[in-house]
């Protein structure tokens, strides 16, 4: 037997909770020939006199054992419905994508075209005139334009 465990039973073995009786007896061979584990032993027999010769009259109603109620009180938590990630966590996603589309929709249309206005309205206005028409280019423009494209093109090693 090793020496945390020969302590772990000593602990056990004193506070009356070691279920084997037969592992008290390895715990005695063990401590027979251990120093450090006597020693050990010896200072947790006194802790647990000292304690027991300490303890004043109850002041709450000694039971047998509180597993009993602490067991209805786990019990009754597991039953009480709780908010899941499988509840709050659509009804989240749902209020965030309503409130992105409302964002969304409340931008006023933004025109890339329009000149930046620096009038008293604030420096960072812009002018909402419609832009200048464009217009329309002739095939011989677009042609030339294709030309040019293409010899950009041609001209790229890859």
């Amino acid at each position: 037997m090793k020496c945390r465990e020969a302590k772990s039973n000593m602990a056990l073995y004193l506070g009356h909770d070691l279920p084997d009786k037969s592992q008290w007896e390895e715990v005695r061979r063990h401590v027979s020939t251990c120093v450090a584990c006597r020693v050990h032993y010896k200072r947790l027999k006194d802790s647990m006199s000292t304690l027991e010769k300490s303890q004043a009259e109850a002041t709450y109603e000694v039971r047998s054992s509180i597993w009993p109620e602490l067991s209805n009180r786990l019990d009754d938590q597991k039953s009480r419905p709780k908010l899941s990630n499988k509840t709050w966590l659509p009804m989240a996603s749902v209020m965030v994508a309503a409130l992105l589309f409302v964002a969304v929709m409340l931008q006023p249309a933004h025109n890339s075209h329009a000149p930046l206005n620096t009038s008293s309205k604030g420096f960072f206005s812009w002018d909402w005139s419609p832009a200048p028409a464009q217009h329309p280019q002739t095939e011989q423009d677009e042609a030339k334009e294709h030309d040019e494209d293409s010899k950009k093109l041609e001209s790229v090693d890859l």
